[in-house]
């Protein structure tokens, strides 16, 4: 990933944890919001 190559070359942030906008989101997986906000909440716990 090349996010994480920068991140590592120049120590921007400790980890980079990928996640789908929320845009993205509510334009075209709307259906499986509660599936994105527990991805959400999983990644904001393990910080």
């Amino acid at each position: 990933m090349i996010l994480n190559d920068i991140n590592k070359k120049y120590n921007f942030f400790e980890k980079i944890i990928p996640l789908e906008h929320p845009r993205y989101i509510m334009q075209y997986n709307s259906k499986n919001m509660k599936t994105f906000f527990n991805k959400y909440l999983v990644a904001l716990k393990n910080v």
